[in-house]
């Protein structure tokens, strides 16, 4: 089962498994609106203590706060306003790019699935529900039963995911439902394996990722850490804390990605 656990107190519908592959050629474009500049990726207050984190405090930092890095940028940051709460957007992206270690805020809009799946973990208290939801997408692209995605950026600008796995650790409790100041948020793990070209089944049940000239190019291994808040009652918004890096590389960013889940919190 997903655990519940609650806290006191504390420090003050999905991101694309494909997203953090894109990203480099979004903000880095000179051309896009939601790029910021190179003074304004200074944009971050520092604490004053020798931490290596600070608290972001960007456009959105009125609605929900976490810590990120200290030597991290940003790469999105938008405010969250009351008449665009029924706007599924990304409100803010921030990361370690040169090796694309990347966090991400995103506001979603519940549909009935999702509404469904909340009233089911939030009445067992299980946060099973929210990563079967959540993940659902991604494991049937997996399975070959819905079609790649198509992704500006990508190279052939087809992607898939070839391999989904969830990550349920029972002893690092990995999939939990967490309260913080009578809020309850959902954490799971997940991770993905990406062709950013083509994928071809070549029998047996193998697959492998085919290139623009034909020939077999590597796939990219990400693992991601996910928080999920429950949707509003009266306007059906959530947000969704996305963190992920390359499979390699987990054990360099998982404490940042904790540090940042643990602080993540609507205010």
């Amino acid at each position: 089962e997903g655990k519940e656990v609650k806290e006191g107190g504390g420090r003050s519908r999905r991101e694309s498994v494909f997203f953090s592959l894109v990203l480099g050629s979004f903000f880095f474009s000179p051309s896009s609106d939601d790029a910021m500049s190179s003074n304004s990726l200074l944009a971050f207050a520092f604490d004053d203590d020798d931490s290596e984190y600070k608290l972001f405090t960007g456009k959105a930092s009125n609605v929900f706060q976490f810590e990120v890095p200290k030597d991290w940028v940003i790469a999105i940051d938008r405010p969250v306003e009351e008449k665009q709460k029924k706007k599924a957007e990304t409100k803010v992206v921030v990361g370690q790019f040169k090796t694309v270690d990347t966090m991400s805020v995103r506001l979603e809009i519940a549909d009935e699935s999702v509404r469904k799946a909340f009233a089911l973990a939030e009445e067992k208290k299980d946060a099973k529900y929210i990563e079967q939801e959540f993940t659902k997408e991604e494991r049937e692209a997996a399975a070959g039963k819905i079609a790649q995605d198509v992704i500006v950026g990508v190279e052939n600008n087809r992607s898939g995911v070839m391999k989904f796995v969830n990550v349920g650790d029972e002893n690092e409790n990995t999939t939990k439902r967490i309260e913080r100041d009578g809020k309850a948020y959902y954490v799971f793990q997940s991770i993905s394996e990406v062709c950013r070209a083509e994928i071809t089944e070549i029998g047996g049940g193998k697959k492998i990722c085919i290139g623009p000239r034909g020939d077999e190019i590597d796939t990219i291994e990400r693992r991601a850490m996910t928080v999920v808040t429950v949707p509003d009652a009266n306007d059906g918004s959530y947000f969704v804390l996305k963190m992920s890096a390359k499979v390699d590389r987990w054990e360099e960013t998982k404490e940042k990605f904790e540090r940042a889940a643990e602080t993540f919190r609507m205010l």
